[in-house]
């Protein structure tokens, strides 16, 4: 029978010198876009209705976090680094260069995702009635392991 998870709890952590390090202070995370690529393969003597064809491949997923912002923290600061100067190394498991990231759940398991982040960029917000904030979107390449 399918369990309700809690969303707080869950942690979104970034490689930092080869240790899975958790990013504090998150407020959200969002996991968008993964799924199933494919084309239009309608013709021009087919029948009335459009048709799709699956391509067997799959796109991976954006990751995004949203957290309140502290420049002096070491983690956030790491995130900062990747960002200026990205990894050359091809982490074990993959085909491209990129710095992994976990996603845990808060289930009973918990289920964990690590994932191969090839791309990064970071926002930040200042506003007069607010912390400050930062909003991290990493771009994935390939799929779980």
């Amino acid at each position: 029978m399918a369990k309700k998870i809690l969303g707080k709890g869950t942690i979104l952590a970034f490689s930092v010198s080869s240790t899975f390090t958790a990013i504090p202070m998150i407020i959200s995370i969002e996991k968008t876009g993964e799924g199933n690529q494919y084309y239009d393969s309608t013709t021009l003597d087919g029948g009335q209705y459009a048709t799709q064809e699956n391509t067997s491949i799959n796109k991976s997923p954006e990751i995004s976090a949203e957290f309140f912002y502290d420049p002096t923290n070491a983690v956030h600061m790491a995130l900062k680094t990747s960002l200026r100067t990205p990894s050359t190394t091809i982490p074990s498991g993959y085909t491209s260069p990129g710095q992994l990231i976990r996603l845990t759940y808060t289930d009973s398991g918990p289920l964990v995702e690590n994932w191969n982040c090839v791309g990064l960029q970071i926002d930040e917000k200042f506003a007069t009635k607010d912390g400050v904030k930062s909003t991290a979107k990493f771009a994935i390449s390939g799929g779980p392991t």
